[in-house]
């Protein structure tokens, strides 16, 4: 079962109230679905995530961008500002999570709670997708030198082109994964078909 915002961020009478509340109920589901070998959603691309410390988070507050509501986030949490700035955010992580986590994945919860299983199983895998480790100037997987842990960074997608390339130069010409994208796209979906109510706010960015 997959794990269902609290109540009190979907209920009306609570409209107008900023909530932000932790998920570890998700942190685990997702660990399960999707890190674990035994889960029929694991998926090896992800298995960098087992040494990361990600957290999840479920908001009431809309964001918008672009006449979209953005449906979930992930990000590298940063500390910013003066001192005392900086000092009150890593507070903050501190009193939610036990400190500032490599990655926070923020979702929208009255969109998740109307979204069928396979649209937040997809949501959910969208936003892990936009967590990485990063890559040596060899192309090999990045570890820090002083700690042997893995060395984290954002993602963005593996294809990032023009449809009016494809349509003029057809896949050699474009750039990025393209051709590799095209191939997965002329097979049938590992787990199904569905379309991703919402936007990410990561791709925004």
């Amino acid at each position: 079962m997959r794990p269902r915002p609290p109540e009190i961020l979907i209920d009306e009478e609570y409209q107008g109230i900023i909530y932000f509340i932790p998920a570890p109920e998700l942190d685990s589901w997702i660990r399960k679905s999707f890190l674990d070998d035994n889960s029929k959603l694991y998926n090896e691309e992800h298995i960098h995530l087992a040494r990361a410390d990600f957290r999840c988070m479920w908001t009431n507050v809309p964001n918008v961008k672009g006449q979209m509501r953005i449906a979930a986030t992930a990000e590298m949490p940063f500390c910013r500002g003066s001192a005392w700035q900086k000092a009150r955010q890593i507070m903050q992580y501190q009193e939610w999570f036990g400190g500032v986590p490599d990655f926070l994945l923020t979702f929208d919860a009255p969109l998740a709670n109307i979204a069928t299983d396979l649209q937040f199983t997809a949501r959910v895998e969208h936003e892990l997708y936009h967590c990485a480790q990063a890559k040596d100037e060899f192309g090999s997987p990045k570890f820090s030198g002083d700690t042997d842990q893995p060395v984290f960074t954002m993602r963005g997608h593996d294809v990032e082109e023009h449809v009016g390339i494809m349509r003029r130069y057809g896949p050699l010409g474009c750039a990025g994964a393209t051709i590799a994208f095209l191939d997965a796209a002329e097979r049938e979906p590992e787990i199904g078909q569905v379309e991703i109510l919402g936007a990410c706010g990561t791709c925004g960015r």
